[in-house]
């Protein structure tokens, strides 16, 4: 699992290794967004995503953001 963590100003990336999310006791929902184009290790996957820019200068700024900066990411991966 992969997601931004924190505040306004102070996020930060956070991996986690999740063998089963669906099993947390804070998992609402699975919603599918898309597929990727070519096969990808859950390590590339990391890789690329902890490439997206936090940006913490933006008050706008929000975990929100980061993850459609996020799935944009993994379209073109």
């Amino acid at each position: 699992m992969v997601h931004v963590t924190g505040f306004t100003g102070m996020f930060e990336f956070e991996a986690r290794e999740a063998p089963n999310p669906t099993a947390s006791t804070s998992f609402a929902k699975l919603v599918v967004v898309g597929a990727l184009a070519r096969p990808a290790t859950p390590t590339q996957i990391r890789q690329a995503l902890r490439n997206v820019p936090i940006d913490n200068r933006d008050r706008g700024f929000n975990c929100q953001t980061w993850i459609e900066s996020a799935l944009k990411a993994l379209k073109d991966h």
